[in-house]
């Protein structure tokens, strides 16, 4: 019963804050390129990402994202992996400013060399490590 409850009321207030605040298309991009669904981001998103960290306030919700979706736990490991992915894409394409907070964070990408996970009896780190 306990469970059922906290299941509408997790509903309720993913509705609640879909009808209070409206997404910006960067913070949709944003959803999709993190996500833990099993599929990966169009390139058009990837490259709308990237052109957005050239400008300044919407740089720093584009990097707390990446870090989020990096320091996730280990279960969301595809968020893990996706974070990753445009953390590179950002490197190569995104604001010169990308370089240097990762050079700066790098302890954070550093820490998942030794990332172990399995779903299923398969490992699911190798993609991570």
């Amino acid at each position: 019963m306990a469970s059922a409850f906290q299941s509408a009321f997790s509903g309720l207030k993913k509705y609640t804050k879909k009808i209070t605040h409206t997404e910006t298309p960067l913070e949709k991009n944003l959803r999709e390129a993190t996500s833990n669904e099993n599929w990966g981001v169009a390139n058009s998103v990837l490259i709308d990402i990237a052109r957005c960290t050239h400008d300044f306030n919407d740089y720093y919700l584009i990097m707390s994202t990446v870090w989020s979706a990096i320091g996730d736990k280990k279960e969301k490991w595809r968020r893990i992996f996706k974070g990753l992915n445009l953390l590179d894409y950002l490197l190569k394409f995104g604001s010169e400013r990308v370089v240097d907070e990762t050079r700066d964070g790098i302890h954070r990408i550093r820490a998942l060399q030794d990332f172990q996970y399995t779903e299923e009896g398969r490992d699911k780190g190798a993609g991570i490590r």
